[in-house]
C-alpha cells in the first residue's frame, strides 16, 4: 500500500478528510510531520484511518473477514448487507476506495 498516494488522492477529493496538521514533507522521505513533530508511518496510518472511520456515513460500516484461502480482508457495507467497495487488502484501502467513488 503506497499511504501517502492514497492519502493525497483522497485529501484532493474530499479535503475535508484531511488529518489536521498531518503533512508529507518530502514525498521520497519516511517520516510524517504532525505539526512540528515527526511521526511514523504507522502512526500517521492510525490517525488517517481514525479520520475516515469516523467520517463514514451514517448506515456505512467497515467490515474485516476472510476470503478465498484465508486471507483477511476489508471491505465496506451498507446497513442491509450490500457490499459498496471491492475487498481490500487493508482498512485504509477500502476507506479510500469508498472516499473517491462516494458522492453526499
Amino acid at each position: 500500500m503506497n499511504l501517502p498516494y492514497l492519502y493525497a488522492r483522497v485529501v484532493a477529493k474530499r479535503p475535508e478528510l484531511a488529518v489536521d496538521g498531518l503533512n508529507r514533507p518530502d514525498p521520497g522521505k519516511e517520516p510524517w510531520l504532525l505539526d512540528f513533530l515527526l511521526v511514523t508511518p504507522s502512526l500517521a496510518a492510525a490517525l488517517i484511518l481514525a479520520k475516515w472511520v469516523e467520517a463514514l456515513p451514517c448506515g456505512v460500516c467497515l467490515v474485516h473477514g476472510f476470503g478465498t484461502g484465508s486471507a483477511v480482508q476489508w471491505w465496506l457495507r451498507l446497513d442491509e448487507g450490500t457490499c459498496c467497495t471491492p475487498v481490500s487488502r487493508t482498512p485504509i484501502e477500502a476507506l479510500a476506495a469508498f472516499w473517491l467513488e462516494y458522492e453526499p
